[in-house]
């Protein structure tokens, strides 16, 4: 059964919006570091070594969901972030009116 509604604090007792800073803490800390680094270089983005730096950070908002979802809820929570991603029914019915066939 899927979920209706989640109220702001998890199943572990945590905070949601102490979950919220630490994914977006998480997720812009390294996005940042990564492309500060290439911006530091001077070179040009797509020239090495200044696209590898790009990609790793780039990489920030993915890890973040994976980190956060593991120290908040352990294996059950990647195994859900990653039922959340490609099980259709979590998008309710106006979502589907917007996504781009």
């Amino acid at each position: 059964m899927l979920p209706k509604n989640r109220t702001a604090t998890t199943s572990a007792g945590h905070s949601g919006v102490r979950d919220l800073v630490g994914f977006l803490s998480f997720s812009h800390g390294w996005t940042w570091f990564f492309w500060a680094i290439a911006a530091f270089l001077g070179t040009s983005i797509w020239d090495m070594p200044g696209v590898i730096f790009f990609y790793i950070g780039g990489a920030g908002v993915m890890l973040g969901g994976l980190v956060i979802s593991w120290v908040v809820h352990a294996g059950s929570g990647i195994t859900e972030l990653g039922r959340r991603i490609i099980d259709p029914r979590y998008i309710t019915g106006r979502w589907w009116a917007v996504i781009p066939w």
